[in-house]
């Protein structure tokens, strides 16, 4: 490790780490490999990564991605990748006929319809990596 990288300062490392933060149109996989970069050269331990990881992760993802222990950071890193897509799913609805529902009252049912959406599609996704372990 010291021929590669010579001497390790786990204190830049740090800091660099903590200067590290998911940008708003960042994909999860692009902000992992920026962080997985520091975590090999400073031979940051599984847990700890999966701390720093989802500290900076983008708000939105990181309250899915809390509700559950996770025995490594590939699979934190698959979770989160997979609550960005149906993230991403969700937000493609248009807004203008979302404005034009609205204005006629129907803006409970339309986000209540999204909700159900999305617990569903959590749901039938943690059941199925439950299920795979």
């Amino acid at each position: 490790m010291v021929q590669k990288y010579g001497n390790i300062d786990a204190d830049d490392i740090r800091m660099k780490m903590d200067a590290i933060k998911q940008e708003p149109k960042e994909r999860v996989q692009k902000y992992f490999e920026r962080l997985d970069k520091l975590f090999r050269k400073g031979q940051i331990q599984d847990v700890e990564q999966c701390r720093w990881f989802l500290a900076k992760l983008r708000p939105e993802i990181r309250k899915l991605c809390v509700v559950r222990a996770f025995a490594d950071i590939e699979e934190l890193v698959a979770v989160a990748i997979e609550v960005e897509r149906v993230l991403g799913e969700l937000g493609e609805t248009p807004l203008e006929p979302l404005k034009e529902e609205r204005d006629e009252g129907t803006e409970e049912d339309i986000m209540g319809r999204q909700v159900t959406t999305l617990n569903e599609t959590l749901i039938n996704f943690f059941k199925g990596v439950v299920s795979n372990q």
